[in-house]
């Protein structure tokens, strides 16, 4: 609080007066105390005699007095990053809020949870259950698979609409934030998830909010899926490449030899051959495209997905 002293013109009649400014990180007061010449030489420093007063309070005071609370904002919204290939989500990307047509939540049969977006065109059904039909709370549920026909021991996950489902599906999901209401309805939803659908590399990832206050999350980060765990199978995709032949030997050239360090009780050496097949996978991926030696960069993905399940379950004795 500041106090200070001055003079002041009130109409035709000159008046001391005293300026008090309050500034807290809520409010911002400002009065102003009109002063008789007699109780002014009366008025110390510290303790205040009773005088004639009058104050003035601040414009912006008033209105953060008087005006009702300021309520945080509610977020409902729906988001999809589909990676080409994707089935579910064409390769597009897409966003959907109320301006684009209507979103209701509840709870599905799993005591999880269920969000249906319709906007005309366009409608999507989300279904999100934790392990053993037990209540999502936040928190990262992984290994999810289709919803409702996932084990009871994994969490349960479906994102599907527009005609479009999957019949089997693998993937995660996020819980950031979920509220439930007296009867145990949904009254604030906020998740994030990846999907792969038919055990497929391709991705549909994204969020959805309803009533949340947090701000729309980004994307969850892919995470690499691959049902291909042997050298053969590797070799069977590095054939069916639209490359040229000179890639294609290299790439073929590093899993033999890897093949090789396994048949001969070699495992760091077939460990490096397939550090280097992911090695030149990728390289030939960051290739301008329309060069003879480069290879898409979603089958990139696939290969070094599949070297990294071989790789990983080469034992090496410590």
């Amino acid at each position: 609080m500041r106090l200070s002293r001055g003079g002041g013109i009130s109409h035709s009649q000159a008046r001391p007066w005293l300026l008090i400014s309050a500034i807290s990180p809520r409010h911002r007061m400002v009065m102003v105390f009109h002063v008789s010449p007699k109780s002014w030489s009366q008025w110390p420093e510290v303790d205040m005699l009773p005088v004639r007063v009058s104050f003035v309070v601040g414009l912006t005071f008033l209105l953060h007095l008087f005006s009702p609370r300021a309520v945080a904002a509610q977020t409902t919204s729906l988001e999809f990053k589909s990676q080409t290939g994707d089935y579910i989500g064409g390769g597009i990307d897409q966003t959907f809020t109320p301006a684009d047509g209507t979103f209701t939540a509840s709870q599905n049969f799993n005591n999880g949870v269920n969000i249906f977006f319709n906007g005309g065109p366009h409608w999507w059904y989300l279904n999100f259950a934790a392990p053993h039909d037990a209540a999502l709370v936040p928190g990262v549920y992984e290994n999810a698979t289709r919803w409702p026909f996932h084990s009871p021991t994994g969490p349960g996950l479906d994102i599907s609409g527009d005609g479009r489902g999957c019949n089997t599906l693998t993937g995660r999901f996020e819980v950031l934030e979920i509220v439930y209401g007296a009867t145990g309805e949904v009254e604030r939803f906020a998740a994030t998830f990846e999907q792969h659908c038919e055990g497929g590399v391709p991705a549909l990832l994204g969020s959805v909010l309803f009533n949340s206050k947090l701000p729309p999350p980004p994307p969850p980060p892919t995470h690499c899926v691959s049902a291909v765990a042997t050298i053969p199978v590797l070799l069977l995709e590095v054939g069916m490449l639209q490359s040229s032949g000179r890639t294609r030997y290299a790439l073929q050239y590093f899993l033999s030899a890897a093949q090789w360090g396994l048949d001969n009780n070699h495992p760091r050496f077939a460990r490096s051959s397939l550090t280097q097949f992911i090695s030149r996978a990728v390289d030939a991926s960051n290739l301008d495209p329309t060069r003879r030696n480069a290879i898409p960069v979603i089958a990139a993905d696939s290969l070094v997905c599949g070297a990294s399940n071989v790789l990983t379950n080469i034992a090496i004795e410590k």
